[in-house]
């Protein structure tokens, strides 16, 4: 029985969860696999649970240039600031709230400019996963940032 993939994550079984995610990912690339597919394997990371920090940070580190090790973290710190806007408009949002969405969406640049890179690499198959020519999951994450943001409603 395969663990999930925050305990996964947690027990740092990282070639089982990179093993898992690039598997869905190449399927996706290939068409053979649904956008939405993959998007469900991700969910399992936007979990705002602080405590996963260390453990995404230690994967990384273990697979430095890792596209899904990328996904995945776009996915926690999503979450992450999801959290710390609550279920109120941007303009409600605490003092405390917006400092620590800045500091999440900081974060989350910071990666979406190196794993934007390692996308390229995806899509033309100098990277892991092979070549494809579909979008890859990290777009989807732009929308959902700007939705986060208020921006466009």
């Amino acid at each position: 029985m395969r663990l999930a993939p925050t305990a996964q994550l947690r027990a740092q079984a990282y070639a089982d969860l990179e093993t898992h995610l690039n598997a869905l990912q190449t399927q996706l690339q290939r068409g053979q696999i649904a956008d939405q597919d993959v998007l469900d394997a991700y969910s399992a990371f936007q979990v705002p649970a602080p405590a996963l920090g260390e453990p995404f940070s230690a994967r990384r580190e273990a697979y430095l240039g890792s596209y899904v090790a990328h996904v995945a973290l776009a996915h926690w710190l999503l979450a992450r600031a999801w959290a710390y806007r609550g279920g109120t408009t941007f303009d409600l949002v605490s003092d405390r709230g917006v400092r620590g969405l800045q500091h999440v969406l900081e974060r989350a640049e910071g990666g979406a400019h190196e794993g934007h890179g390692r996308a390229h690499e995806f899509l033309n198959g100098s990277g892991t996963g092979g070549h494809g020519t579909r979008y890859p999951t990290w777009l989807v994450l732009v929308r959902a940032v700007l939705h986060l943001l208020g921006v466009g409603h």
